[in-house]
């Protein structure tokens, strides 16, 4: 079971991949702003926004794919899920996605496969 100090230390780790996400990606850090665009206002995070995503993927990578590992391997792999930010979690969706619609499939294949045999 995970310790809300081992959770934050997580989360710390994630965002300061967000950080060096801005930094890469972005050629540095773009101020939160608002943009008018017809009539509606939106708000872009700017730099926020990567460190939002970086630090729930770091958590995200930690939780289904580090845990078992030793400490420093934790480390970066979590710093390269906050690194990858948004990306990680849609990719973890997409694998999950996957996997429910294989399930899915094998288990209509399953009872195709006894009404055949039934008849």
């Amino acid at each position: 079971m995970w310790d809300f100090r081992q959770i934050l230390i997580t989360l710390a780790i994630g965002a300061i991949g967000g950080i060096l996400n801005s930094l890469l990606y972005q050629k540095g850090f773009v101020k939160p702003q608002t943009v008018k665009e017809k009539e509606q206002t939106r708000w872009e995070p700017g730099f926020l926004g990567n460190i939002l995503m970086g630090a729930p993927a770091g958590f995200v990578v930690f939780a289904f794919a580090a845990d078992e590992l030793k400490p420093l391997r934790q480390t970066g792999l979590i710093f390269l899920g906050g690194l990858g930010g948004g990306n990680v979690l849609i990719s973890f969706m997409q694998q999950h996605i996957i996997k429910v619609e294989t399930d899915r499939a094998e288990s209509l294949a399953s009872i195709a496969k006894q009404v055949i045999q039934s008849k």
